[in-house]
């Protein structure tokens, strides 16, 4: 109907109704206020962040964030530090030297915008981060949450909406800017970030991603939009998924792996990840890498 091109950023000529239909299919989904599509899923993530925080503000950010979050922290030009992964005690040991600080300096927490920065699912390590520990310690400190769900979106909680959706958390309640990636469960192109009126908005001149590169061809929103309809009108794909991971797992473990889970290789990644990750225990650990190999 459209061709493979839109010819244009979004803000621009590039909007068919396609990308809007998407949009608005994602939020009703969702269940957010709006939604925003990027023509690519690391655009989505880097855009966001660099949109909402700028020098001078101050990103507190997982350690193990995968690169196109990293990317935004960076672009950002805002003030980072970083926690230990998953490690809450440690979130509210950096969040709470920075209270010290403030009273110090006699520093209004208002001065700068506030972030708290993780994945849902973390792409280069299979783990999910408590949410609803992190939730607690952002409310409690006064931050914004953002959570990029490209990893956990269609495996993770009882809808398939992702970490929120798994740990009964509300989107523009408990976490104000989500973003996630159309080309992994949804097997498209492209990204999305859901949220409040103001959180897309601000987006749609703001957004590097959205503002300046070519809108994502039409016939890849139709596509997103199809594979949402098919996540929310069979549930039994979610239940399939979830049983193939637990299969999966419950093999590594048995017998059929015995002598090499876990004597040669661990599974470090969380049960609940379908993401599986195995690393080199004992004596090859310490080998180098071409002897790992060949291992």
């Amino acid at each position: 109907r459209y061709g493979c091109g839109s010819c244009g950023p979004r803000g621009f000529y590039g909007t068919i109704d396609a990308h809007l239909d998407l949009e608005d299919a994602i939020s009703d989904h969702m269940r957010t206020e709006g939604a925003i599509m990027y023509s690519d899923g690391a655009s989505a993530a880097t855009s966001t962040v660099a949109a909402f925080a700028k020098r001078g503000d101050l990103l507190i950010v997982d350690e193990a964030i995968y690169e196109a979050l990293s990317t935004g922290v960076t672009l950002s030009r805002a003030n980072v530090v970083y926690f230990r992964h998953n490690d809450v005690e440690d979130l509210r040991r950096v969040l709470e030297r920075i209270r010290q600080t403030d009273v110090r300096l006699k520093r209004k927490s208002a001065d700068q915008r506030r972030f708290i920065v993780v994945e849902g699912l973390y792409k280069n390590r299979g783990t999910v981060p408590p949410l609803d520990e992190i939730v607690k310690v952002k409310a409690e400190y006064c931050y914004r949450l953002i959570v990029d769900e490209s990893f956990s979106f269609g495996t993770l909680g009882p809808n398939g909406k992702g970490a929120l959706d798994h740990f009964g958390l509300t989107p523009m309640v408990d976490a104000e800017i989500i973003t996630l990636s159309l080309e992994n469960s949804i097997g498209s192109i492209g990204g999305v970030c859901v949220g409040s009126e103001e959180v897309v908005d601000h987006q749609r001149l703001s957004g590097a991603g959205y503002c300046f590169s070519a809108s994502a061809p039409p016939f890849l929103a139709s596509a997103a939009i199809a594979s949402i309809q098919r996540i929310k009108n069979n549930p039994e794909l979610l239940e399939s998924v979830r049983r193939n991971r637990d299969i999966m797992y419950r093999t590594l473990r048995g017998p059929l792996m015995k002598g090499v889970v876990p004597s040669r290789l661990d599974i470090v990644s969380d049960d609940l990840s379908s993401m599986v990750f195995l690393e080199l225990s004992g004596r090859e650990a310490g080998e180098p890498v071409e002897e790992q190999i060949r291992m």
